[in-house]
């Protein structure tokens, strides 16, 4: 195996921090000439040492929204399928996400399932509405109201 101590290409590093170990290896071996399988010790030496898993931590913020809303509603092997399509991960890295995605979401976090979500939006549509009613009641009959308990 050839050793090399210079750093890596920028394209190599950008992949990596993309989780994109497999892109890496590929860019690594056409831009160095090195054999696959040393671009993958490579990269795994480079790994080790920067302390830096194959797998990010992925957070809800930088998740493309297929992948986000497969999520919530609670689609793992969708979850997987996708990170392993738009982020090219491997099936373990993609599982290791999602098992980090779940922890960060909390086990108190509750999935609302649909019949809850529009029993949640018509509350929040009947407030709403109770507002709106109760603007145009003081509009139109505020000053009645208050001349009527002013007299009283």
């Amino acid at each position: 195996m050839t050793k090399t101590d210079d750093p890596l290409p920028a394209e190599v590093v950008f992949a990596l921090k993309r989780s994109n170990s497999a892109l890496a290896i590929t860019l690594l071996h056409e831009s160095t000439g090195l054999s696959l399988e040393d671009a993958k010790a490579v990269i795994d030496m480079h790994l080790e040492r920067t302390n830096k898993p194959a797998g990010r931590i992925f957070s809800m913020l930088g998740l493309p929204f297929a992948v986000s809303s497969a999520l919530r509603q609670g689609n793992k092997t969708e979850v997987i399928r996708l990170l392993q399509e738009k982020a090219g991960l491997g099936l373990k890295q993609a599982e290791e996400a999602v098992a980090s995605l779940e922890a960060q979401s909390g086990d108190g976090e509750r999935q609302l399932s649909p019949e809850k979500t529009n029993e949640s939006s018509i509350g929040f549509w009947f407030f709403i509405a109770l507002v709106v009613l109760a603007y145009l009641g003081y509009h139109f009959f505020g000053d009645a109201i208050f001349n009527y308990f002013k007299s009283a």
